[in-house]
């Protein structure tokens, strides 16, 4: 990749606060307004190791970005939110030195 550092900004492959997007997004729902419409009540961890809903393709996709992280173990990834799924092998700002 060419680079040091990669800074994840967003809260992404979860429905952090049971919401599907940030705030003030036009198409952004409660969870519980859609859950008839969400495929599976899958959950997974946040950076608070709070449970958080997500659905199956998000972890799948969750998955393959881990596994990329791993594929590139000099490059450092940042995640700036700990309201998102906790993604293995990446580092939050506060624990930095």
């Amino acid at each position: 990749m060419g680079t040091q550092r990669i800074v994840l900004a967003g809260a992404d492959f979860s429905f952090p606060n049971a919401k599907t997007h940030a705030e003030d997004v036009p198409h952004g729902q409660v969870i519980a307004t859609l859950n008839k419409q969400l495929p599976s009540r899958r959950w997974v961890f946040n950076g608070y190791e709070e449970r958080v809903a997500t659905q199956l393709n998000m972890i799948g996709y969750l998955r393959d970005l881990e596994e990329y992280i791993r594929l590139h173990g000099k490059t450092e990834f940042i995640n700036l939110t700990k309201d998102g799924v906790r993604i293995e092998d990446t580092v939050y700002p506060e624990t930095q030195e």
